[in-house]
């Protein structure tokens, strides 16, 4: 059972990651790199940075921007949690990088993965997704859809997102934390070297705040 929410979790970050990387620039039906349909954002022009055009960009927009998996972008994330050592997933970060829409917001991307023991109704696990933007991407704005973007597509399968998000301090960051009605909750930061951490827990161990408390300058 743990081997199969392990995967649905990793799943979803694929998914909630190509969804927000196609709300930067242009929705497009079927996102290349999606491993299944992914919704559609619909707040384009407000996500896009004030020095990025609000037209909708051809093949050519993203030719020569390359995004790789970097798993140095993992040494941010503290080893263990506890008892509970981090875990890396080049595999399914791999499966983001023929995306040329977050391609042209990110330039790397790595995936990890914290999963606590437990049975089926209380496994504690943790997906982190880090994202290095490009220059000149980031915008308060861009951060609001990421996060709105991100939080849809992790709730849509428990039942839509609950509650409105809050603003939390932890350890020194300030993290936005929303909830889904199925229990999971997601945690967003932009770091101060432009890298975006969003991470999906479920739980009664609340490793994601764990993750963030633990999180490297």
């Amino acid at each position: 059972m743990i081997d199969a929410r392990i995967r649905r979790l990793s799943s979803l970050a694929v998914l909630m990651l190509v969804a927000v990387g196609c709300g930067v620039t242009a929705p497009m039906a079927t996102p290349p790199g999606a491993i299944a349909p992914a919704p559609t954002p619909t707040s384009v022009a407000t996500a896009a940075p004030a020095a990025t055009s609000s037209a909708s960009p051809d093949a050519s927009a993203s030719a020569g921007l390359d995004l790789v998996v970097d798993a140095g972008l993992l040494e941010v994330l503290p080893p263990t949690v506890g008892t509970v050592a981090m875990e890396g997933d080049p595999t399914t970060a791999a499966s983001l990088v023929a995306n040329p829409d977050l391609a042209t917001s990110a330039s790397a991307v790595a995936i990890a993965r914290y999963v606590g023991p437990g049975d089926s109704s209380g496994d504690d696990l943790a997906v982190v997704s880090l994202v290095r933007l490009r220059p000149g991407i980031f915008s308060e704005p861009f951060f609001d859809t990421w996060r709105s973007d991100y939080d849809g597509s992790a709730c849509e399968v428990a039942g839509g997102v609950v509650g409105s998000e809050t603003v939390v301090t932890i350890g020194a960051a300030t993290v936005h934390v929303g909830a889904c009605v199925g229990g999971a909750t997601t945690y967003h930061l932009h770091r101060d070297d432009d890298v975006l951490v969003s991470i999906i827990a479920i739980g009664p161990g609340k490793l994601g705040e764990d993750v963030i408390a633990g999180l490297r300058p």
